[in-house]
This record gives C-alpha cells, sequence and structure tokens, in this order.
C-alpha cells in the first residue's frame, strides 16, 4: 500500500518522488524500461535551474541544487554534462553561404548561479532516481502496468507480469504512451497546438565547433557557439547542436544533434533519417561544414510525424498527468523541462496536503490542470511564432526578443519569488510563481500579457496572409520600442544589435540599479520588491558567494583562459 504511485522514473517522476517521500509519503515509482537509458531533454534554461533551487529550498533536498548550474553538476554529479553559456541562432538561406550579420545570441550569466548545463541525460536520469530512493522512495524497473482501476477507496493497479500495488494516488509522468491518457482516452485529436513540426536526432562525435567554421569571426558575438545550445534556423523548420564536450577537462566526446521541419512545408518521405539528414547538409553548405568529419555513435531516431499531442484534461479523481505525458510541443526554447519543474512545486503541495486530509478530490488539482494548459497554449505560441518568423531574417530578428523578453522576465520572476521565501519560509510566498496570470512565461507583469497578446496577433496575421513579414516586423520592434517594462540593459529596440550583452559584473549592477530605481512601479514592485538599498546589499552579497564558491572555482579559470570573441 503507498500513498502515491508515479508511473516514469525519469527527471519529473524522480524528483517529485523524492519530494513525497522525503515528507515521509509511501512512494512508489514504476517505470517499464530501466536506467541508464537515452532520454531527450538535454538543455537547461535559467527557469529551469532556478526551479531547481526552489525545490531544494522549499524541501531541503540539496540534491536537486547540485543540478541546477554547471558547477554543481561537473563536481557533484557526472563530468560527462556540457557546458551552457549562450542559446545561439544563425539564420541560413537554402544554397547560399550564411550572411554574416544574420545571427542573434542569447548570452547567459557566468554570475551568480553559474554557467547553465547541457545535461547527458543518461547520468542525469541515474542519478536522480538513486536520490529518490536514498530519501525512502521504492523504485522497481522493467514493469509495464497492464490495468488501473479508480475507486472510491483507492487506486489498484497490476503489472504485466502480474504483480499487484495499491495507492490513494496515481501520478503519470511517462510520455506520448500514456497509461492514464490511453486509459481515459484523454488525448485531442488531432492535437490543438498550432505549432506542427516532426524531428530527427541522434548523437554524434567529430562535430565541428561552429566557430571554426566559415571566415574566423565573422559573427561578432561575446561567445563562442561551442558554447552554448545552438540553433541553426531556416525557413520552418531549425537543427540543435548540443555539445556535451565544451567545458573544462571533456570527458564525454559527444555532440547531441536535432532536425525539426515544419511537416506542412517538408513532411515525411519515409526514407532513412541518416539520408534525410545527408540531403538536408547538402541544401546548406554552412551548416553541412560543421558536420563535414561527423559521425553517428548511436542509431537515428525518427517521429515520423507530428511531435505534438495534447490532452483534454490532465486530473481527474486520484490522478494527475504530468511531464510529457500531459502534452508537448517540440524541444525548441527548451521549455518541457522548465514546465515540469513548474508543476512538480505545485503538485508535491498539492499531494501533501491531500495525502494528510485523505482528500484527492479532483477540485483540488483544478488549477494545476488549468496551469499545465495555459502553459502549453503560451509555449505553442512562440514556437509556433518561431517557424512563421522563420521565412524572414528581419521577422526572425524582432520575434527572437519576443522571447528573450519572455523568458528573461519569467526569469526576474522567479528570482524575486525566491528571495522573498528564503526571507520568510512561508510556502504560500511560492504560489506567486504561477499568478495572477496563470500560465503565463512572467505571470506578475499585467503590461507583459497585453505585450505578448499583441505580438502572437502580429506573428499570427503573417501565418494567415494578412500581414507581410517586413510590415510584421516593422509592428514587433514597434511594439518592443513602447515596452517601458523591458530592462534597456539589453539592447533590444535596435535591429542592429545582435546579441543581448555580456553579463558582467556592471552588466548585473546596471539591471539591479535600472529594476530599483528607474523600472515602471509595477515592474519595481513584482520583480524588485523591497528596499533598493538592501536589493542592492544582497546582489553584492550573492555576488561575493559566487567568487568564493568552490564547485566554480576551475570553471572560472577555464572561462578566464577561453578567447571570446570580440564585441564592438
Amino acid at each position: 500500500m503507498f500513498d502515491v504511485v508515479i508511473l516514469g522514473s525519469g527527471m519529473a517522476g524522480s524528483i517529485l518522488g523524492t519530494i513525497l517521500a522525503r515528507n515521509n509519503a509511501r512512494v512508489l515509482i514504476i517505470d517499464a524500461s530501466k536506467h541508464p537509458r537515452f532520454a531527450i531533454g538535454e538543455s537547461t534554461v535559467r527557469e529551469t535551474t532556478k526551479m531547481l533551487s526552489i525545490l531544494a529550498d522549499r524541501f531541503d533536498i540539496p540534491e536537486f541544487k547540485y543540478i541546477s548550474g554547471f558547477g554543481g553538476v561537473m563536481h557533484k554529479v557526472t563530468p560527462n554534462c556540457g557546458l551552457k553559456r549562450n542559446f545561439g541562432f544563425v539564420y541560413h538561406r537554402e544554397g547560399e553561404q550564411q550572411r554574416p550579420n544574420e545571427f542573434y545570441q542569447a548570452v547567459i550569466p557566468d554570475a551568480f548561479e553559474g554557467p547553465e548545463a547541457h545535461y547527458f541525460r543518461q547520468d542525469i536520469d541515474s542519478y536522480l532516481v538513486n536520490v529518490a530512493i536514498n530519501y525512502g522512495a521504492t523504485v522497481i524497473e522493467s514493469t509495464r502496468i497492464a490495468n488501473i482501476d479508480f475507486t472510491e477507496k483507492g487506486v489498484y493497479l497490476e503489472s504485466a507480469q502480474g504483480a499487484r500495488f495499491e495507492a490513494e494516488f496515481v501520478v503519470d509522468a511517462t510520455g506520448y504512451r500514456s497509461v492514464l491518457a490511453n486509459k481515459f482516452d484523454l488525448r485531442e485529436t488531432p492535437s490543438r497546438f498550432k505549432t506542427y513540426s516532426r524531428s530527427i536526432f541522434t548523437h554524434m562525435i567529430g562535430v565541428k565547433p561552429y566557430e571554426e567554421c566559415g571566415t574566423p569571426g565573422m559573427h561578432n558575438v561575446p561567445r563562442k557557439w561551442s558554447q552554448g545550445t545552438l540553433h541553426h534556423c531556416f525557413d520552418r523548420g531549425w537543427l540543435w547542436v548540443i555539445p556535451f564536450n565544451n567545458g573544462p577537462d571533456p570527458q564525454n566526446p559527444i555532440v547531441s544533434v536535432g532536425l525539426q521541419l515544419d511537416c506542412r512545408k517538408s513532411p515525411n518521405q519515409n526514407i532513412p533519417p541518416a539520408e534525410e539528414f545527408k540531403n538536408f547538409l547538402s541544401r546548406y553548405p554552412s551548416i553541412a561544414e560543421q558536420f563535414e568529419n561527423a559521425t553517428p555513435v548511436r542509431d537515428w531516431v525518427s517521429t515520423g510525424d507530428r511531435v505534438q499531442y495534447s490532452s483534454k484534461r490532465t486530473i481527474g479523481y486520484r490522478y494527475c498527468l504530468t511531464a510529457h505525458a500531459t502534452g508537448a510541443l517540440g524541444p525548441l526554447y527548451s521549455r518541457g523541462l522548465a514546465l515540469t519543474m513548474s508543476t512538480i512545486l505545485a503538485l508535491a503541495e498539492e499531494l501533501l496536503e491531500a495525502i494528510k486530509e485523505c482528500d484527492f478530490s479532483e477540485q483540488r488539482l483544478e488549477w494545476i490542470d488549468q496551469f499545465q494548459q495555459l502553459s502549453l497554449n503560451n509555449i505553442d505560441s512562440l514556437v509556433a511564432g518561431s517557424y512563421i518568423a522563420w521565412q524572414s531574417f528581419d521577422l526572425w530578428n524582432a520575434w527572437v526578443r519576443v522571447w528573450f523578453i519572455s523568458v528573461t522576465l519569467g526569469y526576474l520572476n522567479l528570482q524575486a519569488v525566491h528571495t522573498k521565501y528564503c526571507l520568510t519560509k512561508d510556502p504560500k510566498t511560492l504560489k506567486k510563481i504561477y499568478l495572477p496570470y496563470l500560465g503565463s512565461f512572467c505571470p506578475s507583469i499585467k503590461a507583459y500579457q497585453e505585450f505578448f497578446t499583441s505580438a502572437v496577433k502580429t506573428i499570427d496575421a503573417v501565418d494567415a496572409g494578412e500581414l507581410a513579414t517586413s510590415d510584421a516586423a516593422a509592428q514587433l520592434f514597434k511594439l518592443i520600442e513602447e515596452a517601458d517594462f523591458v530592462p534597456p540593459v539589453f539592447k533590444l529596440k535596435d535591429p542592429e544589435t545582435r546579441h543581448c550583452g555580456n553579463y558582467d559584473y556592471d552588466h548585473w549592477l546596471d539591471l539591479v540599479k535600472w529594476g530599483n530605481f528607474y523600472s515602471p512601479k509595477e515592474v519595481k514592485e513584482k520583480l524588485f520588491p523591497g528596499s533598493p538599498d538592501e536589493n542592492l546589499a544582497n546582489f553584492q552579497k550573492h555576488y561575493e558567494e559566487y567568487v568564493k564558491n568552490p564547485c566554480l572555482e576551475n570553471i572560472k579559470q577555464f572561462l578566464e583562459n577561453t578567447i571570446s570573441m570580440q564585441v564592438v
């Protein structure tokens, strides 16, 4: 007899299981496969790792903080993960060499929480399963659930091997072939999402760093492309390059590679994915140069047709779907893990109360269903808008700034809430992560909601043939120009600016000063709350802690010894 059975021992299942077991719940995690194993979701973003820090502090589980940045991952977990110092976008035109002025790079700070990481998932997932076990969760692998019965008294599960389990509640943290989605016919047919793409992907060795391709120094950027997640963008598609071999003392030569194509422009031709990738490279010479010596080290995976799927409901009596069991938009912007971590915090809080009160009603979880559905809708608008924007570099140059504004304000909101929680230790404080605009990238700023809604209407008008790409780009830049809630330090209003800054100490200080002294009232109250003098002192304190952090010592030395591109 268990309080909660979790289906799936990936990151979502293991993290949720750890939290529940840490709080004395009886937890069983069941997985049809076993670790170590390949998994997608390899690139982190600031919201994901900030949520891991929040989960670590809220539930007193330091192991989560170890995977919230490259330093902790390398020193505490595995040397096989990669370093992430930027989100890089390079725009390509079919049959042409890449034009040197068509790119954008979003810099990720080295300071404070340190650089982000590229997760080598087989190591990360295995680590998290063992963390769950160490905190008291029971884990059973290679066990497929054949039947589940829900009653007023509890949930009864039976495996294909005949083993039986009983629980008060079931969380489905599996994926597309969700047990509960199949049982209750929860999938929307067709999916409501606007994004309509397919994918092929693999792991490779011998992938050349992109800064070594073409003319040296042709892109005027503050970070080397190989020190981040590189997106090769083209009309209605993109290619990811995620290196695990780019940090100090790299021990993993692998680079993750995946090609994403809009099904409506590039439908599945049912040819082997390796052949399709080769054909793709023949049309984009500047990308082909990066892969001229590359070799796959595992079989190519092809999704065949559309990767997007969605659910009518994500909760029910005594159950909840989360992570990729709820729905998926594809890997662009790495939003899946960010949404997963936010959902885990909400679900863990509700389940611990439900166990205490013996109340597993749908009403308790209704807001979590709304949060997941609205979040997926907003992610869909951002991702679908990108496929539309790739018709034109000028339009893409505007739309990428809509993405940057969304995720940057979202991170600042998380940072403000996290700081408040650390001061008060009041769990109710963390509810502000979601409110008042449930599912928004930045749920605390009303002006942002109006901005994002207008931006989405503009990009959708292009897709409907109602607006030319040049006119849409002009409208988006006008929205950005009028957005006084956007920190000016990022220089997003200038179409000629191709990166968001260097994120050194002075850059961060300018951001903090703007937020505390010059930002609009709503931004100051929600994203930079408290006394300006105290906030500046807190900023200095965190910077000093970063400087002294032993986990980052050799990373800082590595970064100092790395020659980055010169930025004028």
